[in-house]
């Protein structure tokens, strides 16, 4: 695959609040890491971090708080 749309939707969002571009594509790519892992590993890290009193909810909330944390980071 040569192509990612979705990723590269989210890496315009992120070059938009930054104007050097090498720091928004570590952003953006730091990000996105951050959902796969979730994705790939979730269920996983629920148990060894002790999480699985949380709903797939909470967990998509706690995930998406921090990705904006990441994307505005500076």
């Amino acid at each position: 695959q040569q192509r990612f749309p979705g990723m590269e939707a989210f890496l315009v969002q992120v070059q938009a609040m930054h104007s050097d571009d090498r720091t928004a594509r570590l952003l953006a790519a730091h990000g996105m890491a951050l959902r796969i892992g979730w994705g790939l590993m979730g269920p996983t890290l629920r148990v060894a971090f002790g999480l699985q009193d949380l709903d797939d909810t909470e967990i998509r909330t706690a995930v998406a708080e921090q990705i904006a944390k990441i994307i505005a980071a500076d």
